[in-house]
């Protein structure tokens, strides 16, 4: 029977990776990597115990590119993991996680991750860039949330899951509903005490709406120690179908954000259903203001949409002389990603709306606004960033700033440099992460004062 299940696979061993880093001591940080197994993917063979086991090689790498650009191997994990079923029924359905950690510099590295080729399995492999942060630098932060089906009270500090007391059944593939009806998370906070007493606000919201659902979000007041938790759960089960954010918040006294925290899970709940009211589409571009909105309002509206326009989008605007077309193109641009067509107000556009006068605020110039800034660009297409570290007068360097972002969804962590290479108090992005953004990876060199 479990030689059938081994005839049945696709030939690769695949698995998902979840990567988490949390503080560890003055010098290093802790990276966390969980790695889950879908049963119904593992190569089970009969052994003498009468159950399935599967055996998967695979090796885990962490690299960092040396002062001569030659990668340097900063840590490896190279194992045989064993996953044991009772029968072919748990084949079905079962998933086991297996975690692997390191403490590692604070700095940036490539991660890769593969299960290694054997028999008739090939080789399956996935590469991650990562900036490892550190957390000893006496500012409040926050290490990763974890996502979990479950938490509980633990004296088993031998079980690889255990953290500060608790026992966390971590959910890699971070997918909840159905048999998941609830949504365990921790994180951590490191630095506490210079503000002696803090809010930890932690709240569930739609992808593209910042404000909190009604009844998912906790406010607990506490007092600092250094080192503290924040864990707890949310009843997901009567969320619709779709992606969802969960962000937490560290406010001091005065109600002020000093850090932050987002990750994005995914909600199948096929019994709720989402209530949609159908609108002719000719009839609600007439009666909106686009249909009459003046030329130079459209071709500003377009200007500041082009950050988030789509490839096609593009194409199509390109192709588009009428001004009737493309007051359209606009109206339905802002359609498309209205979040909540069943209400009158476009959350997606507001935020949208107040990322612009954001830009202006803090980059506009009498020359430019500041949505028309290599600054203002960004922040318009991924939002404002978590943390912003400005070197503006340094003495080697020319000015710059590093943006970082803890979760672009669908990139995980990223990092943007802007750099004034001019020195004339114009900073220009010279390096980032993101894919499709600009990557250099030696972009100290370019500010480096000759």
């Amino acid at each position: 029977m479990f030689a059938n299940v081994q005839a049945q696979n696709n030939q690769t061993i695949k698995f998902e990776a979840e990567v988490i880093q949390m503080g560890y001591d003055e010098n290093k940080s802790l990276l966390e990597v969980y790695l889950s197994f879908e049963a119904k993917n593992l190569p089970f063979v009969l052994v003498e115990s009468g159950q399935g086991q599967a055996l998967v090689p695979f090796a885990a790498n962490l690299v960092k590119k040396g002062i001569n650009g030659a990668e340097e191997s900063v840590w490896n994990n190279a194992a045989r993991f064993s996953f044991v079923v009772a029968d072919t029924a748990e084949v079905k359905s079962k998933s086991f996680v297996h975690l692997l950690r390191a403490d590692v510099p604070p700095g940036e590295y490539t991660l890769q991750l593969k299960t290694l080729a054997e028999g008739d399995f090939k080789e399956f492999r996935t590469d991650r860039r990562i900036n490892i942060e550190n957390y000893n630098d006496a500012k409040v932060k926050m290490g990763d949330m974890l996502f979990a089906t479950n938490i509980n009270r633990s004296t088993d500090d031998q079980n690889p899951f255990y953290r500060n007391g608790l026992l966390i059944e971590s959910n890699p593939n971070l997918l909840f509903g159905g048999e998941s009806p609830r949504l365990f998370y921790y994180t951590e906070v490191y630095n506490t005490l210079p503000i002696q007493k803090y809010i930890s606000y932690t709240y569930i919201a739609e992808s593209n709406i910042p404000q909190p659902i009604t009844g998912l979000e906790k406010k607990v007041e506490k007092t600092a120690k250094g080192t503290d938790i924040v864990v707890g759960s949310f009843d997901i089960s009567g969320l619709a179908s779709r992606s969802y954010f969960l962000i937490s918040v560290i406010l001091d006294e005065n109600n002020a954000v000093i850090a932050e925290k987002s990750k994005k899970f995914f909600v199948y709940n096929p019994n709720v259903q989402v209530i949609t009211t159908v609108i002719n589409p000719e009839e609600a571009y007439l009666s909106s203001g686009f249909s009459t909105m003046p030329e130079d309002e459209v071709k500003e509206g377009l200007e500041q949409l082009k950050a988030i326009l789509t490839t096609s989008e593009q194409v199509r605007l390109r192709q588009l002389s009428e001004l009737d077309n493309k007051r359209k193109f606009l109206f339905e641009a802002w359609q498309t990603r209205d979040p909540n067509a069943a209400t009158t107000v476009n959350e997606f556009k507001v935020l949208y709306t107040e990322r612009i006068q954001f830009a202006n605020e803090r980059y506009g110039s009498r020359f430019r606004p500041g949505w028309k800034t290599e600054q203002g660009r960004v922040i318009l297409k991924y939002g404002r960033p978590n943390n912003v570290t400005a070197n503006n007068v340094t003495e080697n360097e020319k000015p710059h700033e590093i943006w970082s972002y803890d979760n672009i969804p669908e990139v995980g962590r990223a990092e943007f440099i802007f750099a004034d290479l001019l020195e004339a108090n114009i900073k220009e992005l010279i390096h980032s992460n993101v894919p499709g953004e600009t990557y250099d990876p030696n972009w100290r060199t370019q500010i480096r004062k000759i």
